[in-house]
């Protein structure tokens, strides 16, 4: 069963889009037996399929931590944090007199 499905128009073509978040699919590999022990001891995993699926998720957040540090110092923000906070002061200053009757 598919989480969501939704139909894209990709030039001449067009694809479905399936996302399968959630869903489970078997499916097989020719892993290094050596190389599944290993890390099934470093992940402590029980059986092999939660080992790949730890690997997998920490692969995964690595790779969007890195995309993260790859967009360090690309956007300059210049604010003026004393300027920000009265600005804000003033408008809940605001909204509590709307409150309580005032203008």
């Amino acid at each position: 069963m598919l989480s969501q499905e939704r139909l894209t128009y990709a030039g001449p073509l067009h694809t479905i889009q399936a996302y399968t978040e959630g869903v489970s699919m078997r499916t097989t590999l020719d892993l290094n037996e050596k190389l599944i022990r290993e890390l099934m001891d470093v992940t402590s995993a029980k059986t092999k399929t939660d080992a790949i699926h730890q690997a997998a998720e920490e692969l995964i957040r690595r790779k969007k931590l890195d995309q993260l540090k790859s967009l360090s110092g690309t956007l300059s923000l210049d604010l003026n944090w004393k300027k920000l906070e009265a600005t804000e002061l003033r408008h809940q200053a605001s909204l509590k007199r709307r409150r309580h009757g005032h203008r």
